[in-house]
């Protein structure tokens, strides 16, 4: 009994075209999950589907199935550069060398052309691609090298490991006068230009002296523009009128200081100031005190305009220029918005148009985790 009423649904199904047993069946659908020919037993099944997960022919006993389909990720933006390496579909160049933190946190160059993958130097943490526009260390020596040392200091090159894992920091240690005690570049090293915002950054290591101070020349900036550095706490003390400053921990007890601030004058002088406080975090610019021979380190010295500091540009003799990041890739059709992630998980969206594309260099963060379309 059970295989004739097998047979007889079965015959009754062939007459009504149904169940592709006999038939060709066609379905076209828009969304995910579409099925063509489930079940069948003889003929063709074809399906012509948008969107994902499509299948054809599935559980057919014979017959050909086929799947065209449309929305796959050559139609779709999905970036990261958090894996240390470029992904598919993308190029990167810069007509220069840059520097960065790798992934065992130590500030390293990378050749020309060669993206720069950028790590927190105290976590080891991956902070994405290091992306950033042009821009020039107006110091001449960043290495303090030929520094003035008249102004109750002195400079010992090469005497610390510094960042970037190499003994080639600088000593600077106090003398016993009654005065003020630090250090500047020569004073014909540098025309500022009036009302212009200028950003020096160095890194500093506490020796003997806890608290360190940077400060502007008097001749192009406010006599109130200076910033103390807690190199033990690792805090802002102190930050005068007019001036904008921070502090980063690098790893091994290094900071990187970072002043900033408007020029009020037109002058050519020295391009930067590192001063002792007598460890006080409240000092006024250029304290004078009794020196006791206190002691720090300091690598890196750079002076840039604008109001935000950048990677670190070495120089030995000369102002030195880090050339643009460019990375490029082909913004498909149907894309009209970019979202990029950066280091502190905050996001930006830019609208784009399909075709060849490269990144901007203003955007809101330099370290991008990821790139996705919206």
């Amino acid at each position: 009994m059970n295989i004739l009423l097998f047979r007889h649904r079965l015959l009754a199904l062939q007459e009504k075209g149904s169940g592709l047993a006999y038939g060709i069946s066609t379905i076209l659908g828009i969304g995910a999950s579409l099925y063509a020919g489930v079940g069948a037993i003889t003929g063709t099944a074809s399906a012509v589907a948008v969107g994902a997960s499509n299948a054809a022919g599935a559980g057919s006993s014979t017959g050909a199935a086929t799947v065209l389909g449309v929305g796959s990720s050559s139609s779709s933006v999905n970036y990261s550069f958090t894996s240390g390496s470029l992904p598919s579909g993308t190029t990167f160049t810069r007509g220069s060398s840059g520097t960065y933190f790798n992934s065992g946190g130590t500030l390293s160059t990378a050749s020309t052309n060669a993206a720069r993958f950028d790590y927190n130097p105290t976590t080891y943490a991956a902070l994405g691609l290091l992306y950033e526009a042009q821009s020039t260390n107006n110091v001449k020596t960043s290495n303090m090298s030929g520094w003035i040392t008249t102004a109750n200091a002195s400079i010992t090159l090469n005497s610390a490991t510094s960042p970037d894992g190499t003994v080639d920091a600088t000593l600077l240690t106090e003398n016993t006068s009654s005065a003020a005690h630090g250090t500047s570049s020569q004073p014909s090293d540098y025309t500022y230009t009036s009302g212009t915002t200028y950003t020096a950054s160095v890194y500093l290591l506490a020796g003997t002296a806890t608290v360190a101070q940077m400060a502007f020349s008097g001749s192009a900036f406010p006599t109130s523009v200076y910033a103390n550095f807690d190199l033990h706490n690792g805090v802002l003390g102190t930050v005068g009128g007019g001036a904008t400053a921070t502090i980063t921990a690098v790893g091994n007890g290094w900071y990187r200081c970072t002043f900033t601030a408007a020029a009020n004058a037109s002058a050519t002088t020295h391009t930067g100031d590192v001063y002792f406080t007598n460890n006080s975090t409240t000092a006024s610019r250029l304290p004078s005190y009794t020196g006791t021979s206190k002691t720090l380190y300091a690598y890196g010295y750079q002076l840039e305009v604008g109001s935000v500091p950048t990677s670190f540009i070495a120089t030995t003799g000369s102002a030195a220029t880090r050339a643009t990041d460019a990375l490029a890739f082909t913004i498909p059709s149907g894309v009209s918005t970019l979202q990029y992630t950066f280091d502190d998980n905050s996001t930006q969206n830019v609208s784009v148009s399909a075709g060849a594309y490269t990144v901007p260099t203003n955007l809101s963060r330099a370290r991008i985790k990821t790139i996705q379309n919206v």
